[in-house]
């Protein structure tokens, strides 16, 4: 910051007190609570030009005094090239603080600034804004560029980050292994998301070995930090006695610490307990209530349980619309169930204008997932076989159906043997 050309005496010392002696005193002010001498002399400093003072007296303002004032001395300390300010009041534009209305564009700008002078945190959340298209358009090349660059200082949000990326394949080659030892690498800092990461690898076998009591050992280190799916993962495991000794008042208390914490997939979870009395007393009330809050956060099973309740009129007053508008939002999330069920609705026509067309549209949806269950296959094979909104193909319809019974579809090896087929 320089030094004062005008000077004030120190007022125990009675000497010239020049910039970096009156920054000390203002820091020790505040750090005896005295906050208007802090407030004094931070000023005083800033009067002269002194960015560092103008971002000191953004953190008065914000932690101890008058919040509402903060935003103008980080954008006076900002605009005089100061980063970690710039940094702070992009995060005020996010968070909807001091006054500030939300503004996302205004946040990524000036975390901008303060990437580009290499503050790690603004890094951080630019390559989170570039990732998610919030106040920025999206670009998955930029978000893997600013991860990069704070993982290069060492931060590990940016690593794990970078390691989401590499394991979708968004802005970089798809890579679990890269994307393992990035999860390990953040893992060991302590960061709870990617010991989450971690488990979650060692559950799916994805850039290593399957092993699920490693996945276990990554869950709990993970849950310890309240990190909620590693919590909702864990209790699953404690409840079914996978990779752990099964104990289900431990995996109850992990359920509802992340329901507490708002994870759709617990939520869900504890709704089904409640409604099949299981592990808990059997609440129809509670588990719909649940249902509902999953189904907000667009948890894709919540949504299908809602579209069968409204469809069978169990629970819930029966309405057929109701269960399409579930199962359709179900289906956007990939919703296997959903879509075979919305193929059914339109091809008997139950609730509906009957459709074979949009049937088998629906059917092939499901029938395209990688991890297809036999329900679905079975469900398309059955439409190429009779001609069903589609072009018939009979030979077509023999290798789905085929591999549905193979796959233990009650339905499908019924269809073969009433036909004689094989």
């Amino acid at each position: 910051c320089g030094r004062l050309p005008n000077l004030e005496m120190n007022r125990k010392e009675k000497k010239p007190a020049g910039t970096d002696e009156l920054m000390k005193q203002a820091r020790a002010a505040w750090d005896e609570f005295d906050f208007d001498e802090a407030e004094r002399l931070f000023k005083l400093v800033g009067a002269q030009g002194c960015a560092e003072a103008f971002y000191q007296l953004g953190k008065l303002y914000y932690y101890d005094a008058d919040e509402a004032k903060a935003p103008a001395f980080y954008r006076r300390a900002a605009n005089m090239g100061h980063a970690r300010a710039a940094y702070h009041l992009g995060n005020l534009y996010m968070d909807a603080e001091c006054g500030l209305k939300k503004d996302m564009a205004k946040a990524a700008k000036w975390w901008r600034v303060a990437a580009k002078a290499d503050i790690p945190e603004a890094q951080v959340n630019l390559g989170v804004s570039y990732q998610d298209a919030e106040g920025v358009q999206q670009d998955y090349s930029k978000a893997a560029y600013w991860y990069s660059r704070a993982a290069g200082q060492g931060k590990p949000e940016g690593i794990h980050n970078l390691g989401n990326l590499y394991r979708k394949g968004l802005g970089v080659p798809q890579d679990d292994r890269k994307a393992f030892e990035l999860y390990k690498a953040a893992a060991k800092c302590g960061v709870a998301n990617a010991q989450f990461s971690m488990g979650l690898a060692y559950a799916d076998g994805r850039g290593t070995r399957k092993n699920m009591k490693l996945a276990a050992l990554w869950y709990e280190r993970a849950a310890a930090q309240g990190q909620e799916q590693a919590c909702c993962n864990l209790s699953n495991m404690y409840l079914d006695g996978e990779a752990v000794q099964k104990d289900v008042r431990k995996g109850m208390e992990l359920c509802r610490k992340a329901v507490e914490q708002g994870e759709p997939n617990a939520q869900c979870n504890l709704a089904r307990y409640h409604q099949r009395g299981k592990h808990v007393r059997r609440d129809i009330k509670r588990a719909l209530e649940l249902y509902r809050l999953a189904a907000r956060q667009n948890q894709e099973v919540a949504l299908f349980r809602l579209g069968e309740l409204y469809e069978i009129g169990r629970h819930v007053p029966k309405s057929v619309s109701r269960a399409l508008y579930y199962y359709r939002r179900a289906s956007k999330f990939g919703g296997e169930d959903a879509q075979r069920r919305l193929g059914d609705l339109y091809r008997t026509g139950k609730g509906v204008k009957k459709n074979l067309k949009t049937a088998f549209m629906w059917y092939k949806r499901a029938a395209e997932h990688d991890d297809a269950d036999e329900d679905s296959l079975f469900s398309l094979g059955r439409a190429y076989w009779h001609g069903e909104g589609v072009a018939q193909d009979q030979a077509l319809a023999k290798r789905l159906i085929r591999k549905a019974a193979k796959a233990g579809c009650k339905a499908a090896q019924r269809f073969l043997a009433a036909r004689g087929l094989r």
